[in-house]
Formats: C-alpha cells, sequence, structure tokens
C-alpha cells in the first residue's frame, strides 16, 4: 500500500490508493502505529465523505480511532461515534432506506470488516491490551504514591481504582495544544 505524508497549514496529510486523505494535526505529538494502521483502514470506506481530521489526542479505539472524525455521505455509523466512552448514538431519523444503499454493499461491509476490530482484547477506554497506556499496564507501573505526586495540584480522586487514569497514562498536554495551533486558542488552561 503507497501512502504518502504531506506536512501544510499545521497538520499533516495522510493519502494512500483507494483512500480518502486524513488530515492530522498531531505534530510534535507520538501517533501509535495501530492507530495510524486503524485510520487508513478507516479512510478506505467508500462513504468516508471528502476527508477525515484527527486530533493529536488520537489513539486506538475499538470500533474507530478515537480523536478522529470520520464525517460520511449518505451512511450513519453508530458504532463509530462515542464507542470509546460508551456514549452511544440516539437513534436518528432519516429517509435512507435500505432500497438506497449501494448494489455493492458487499464492499461495503468488507471496508467495515477492515476497519472496526474483531476479537481484540481491547480493555477499558477502547485501549488496546499491550499498547503503552493500556490500563493493567498502569496499574503495574505506578502505585497510588505516584498518582498522588503527580496530581497533588488536583481535586481528584487518589486510589488504586484510577491509577490507570494517571497523568503519565495520557499524551502531553502542551503538545497535543500546541499541535492544533491552527485550530485552537488556548484562553484559559484548568488544572
Amino acid at each position: 500500500m503507497k501512502t504518502t505524508e504531506i506536512k501544510t497549514n499545521g497538520y499533516n496529510l495522510l493519502t494512500q490508493e483507494n483512500g480518502a486523505p486524513v488530515k492530522m494535526w498531531a505534530n510534535g505529538v507520538p501517533v501509535d502505529p495501530k492507530a495510524i494502521t486503524q485510520l487508513q483502514n478507516t479512510a478506505k470506506m467508500l462513504f468516508v465523505f471528502k476527508h477525515m481530521a484527527v486530533m493529536p489526542d488520537v489513539h486506538f479505539g475499538k470500533g474507530s480511532t478515537i480523536g478522529s472524525v470520520i464525517p460520511t455521505g449518505g451512511a450513519i455509523i453508530p458504532a463509530e461515534v462515542g464507542v470509546d466512552i460508551g456514549c452511544g448514538m440516539i437513534a436518528v431519523r432519516t429517509s435512507l432506506v435500505a432500497s438506497d444503499l449501494p448494489d455493492n454493499l458487499l464492499n461495503i461491509r468488507h471496508a467495515i470488516e477492515v476497519a472496526v476490530p474483531h476479537g481484540r482484547n481491547i480493555n477499558r477506554g477502547g485501549r488496546d491490551k499491550g499498547s503503552w497506556h493500556d490500563a493493567p499496564e498502569m496499574k503495574k507501573r505506578f502505585t497510588v504514591s505516584d498518582q498522588k505526586r503527580a496530581t497533588a495540584h488536583v481535586e481528584c480522586r487518589k486510589d488504586s481504582d484510577v491509577i490507570d487514569e494517571i497523568p503519565m497514562a495520557y499524551k502531553d498536554i502542551d503538545a497535543v495544544m500546541a499541535a492544533q495551533s491552527s485550530l485552537v486558542k488556548v484562553v484559559h488552561t484548568l488544572r
């Protein structure tokens, strides 16, 4: 598969044959190779409209890459909306009926099956087991004392049940905000 990455206007443009372009606002922020593969697979779905957008907090997810926007034309994908946080999607009334679906439905089904992981060991939060920020690894790597030190300036829970939410499990917020500086302006920082 031929993939090209072009840096432009505050984002990287990832293009590939037979896929929609992917605009990634992730300069200076590490992106897991599994997330890149998932984005490439999603971009190949026939109903992706114009391009996908990827924010710097992007990571591999259950159903779709978390931190991505997948605009569609003529399709609604409830599983792509909030599957990581379990928010789901409220039913949408639409005029689309089965006869409106394309004749090559098998190709669309195959594209969805390639893009959506099956039978993978995905833990809470949609994090792929074995990735550098999965919950069991964080609980092995850090202690409640680490959690207390890392969040000393923050009013939050500081017990063994939330060690997987320790700040070190996440990307650096300053790098994340810098990567999307062409999209947002920081006016206040909350801690």
